[in-house]
């Protein structure tokens, strides 16, 4: 498990220090942003009440087409890397970008029509379900 941790600081130190440098990528990196930018988008209309189910489904839509094409962008990326760390860091995105595509779609239901009452978000639920994921993923580090 350790070494599991160790492995993801990396790839997440070698993505800060890719992002903050700006040397390659850059259509990625700001991919990626686009990305970041349209989960918060979903995630937050989920927290307003006054959005529609409807506007929430568009925008599920848009997430799955950006993770979709996420995860492309980084097994593209590793195969054009040029040191095994860096592939290393972009297969391991791809299969989280996979992870959160399945996610998504498999419990489309689920994330779309929750309890406004019980103030169950989803942010909330996706959280229980990457939590579960990830402790049974990453818990044997031959999954890496």
């Amino acid at each position: 498990m350790d070494t599991d941790k160790t492995r993801l600081k990396l790839a997440l130190d070698n993505y800060n220090k890719e992002k903050k440098l700006n040397r390659k990528n850059k259509a990625y990196f700001a991919s990626l942003d686009t990305f970041k930018n349209t989960f918060k988008e979903f995630k937050d209309s989920f927290n307003n009440k006054k959005e529609t189910k409807a506007i929430g489904k568009s925008i599920l839509d848009s997430l799955l087409s950006e993770v979709k094409n996420e995860a492309k962008l980084a097994k593209n990326s590793a195969l054009s890397s040029a040191n095994l760390k860096e592939y290393d860091f972009y297969i391991h995105l791809n299969q989280v970008y996979k992870f959160l595509y399945k996610l998504v779609k498999s419990n489309y239901a689920k994330l779309m029509y929750f309890d406004f009452e019980t103030g169950k978000t989803f942010r909330d639920n996706l959280l229980n379900y990457a939590t579960t994921y990830f402790v049974s993923k990453f818990s044997d580090s031959s999954s890496w």
